[in-house]
């Protein structure tokens, strides 16, 4: 299996309240924003884990 490009998702609360994600490369660069927010922390969460299986989420303050 071949090493990911993406190093981490950041997953947090916007300033309309609702949850998004950012993808980072390994040198720190933004590569991927979702577009638009989800209304339940859990819904992007799972969202993210999807779309990028293994890769460590961040959750605002928290990891999982």
């Amino acid at each position: 299996m071949s090493e990911s490009f993406i190093a981490r998702v950041r997953v947090y609360r916007d300033a309309r309240g609702e949850w998004r994600a950012i993808a980072y490369a390994h040198n720190g660069e933004a590569i991927f924003v979702t577009s638009e927010g989800y209304k339940r922390r859990i819904d992007c969460v799972r969202a993210s884990s999807s779309t990028f299986p293994d890769v460590e989420i961040e959750i605002e303050g928290k990891r999982s």
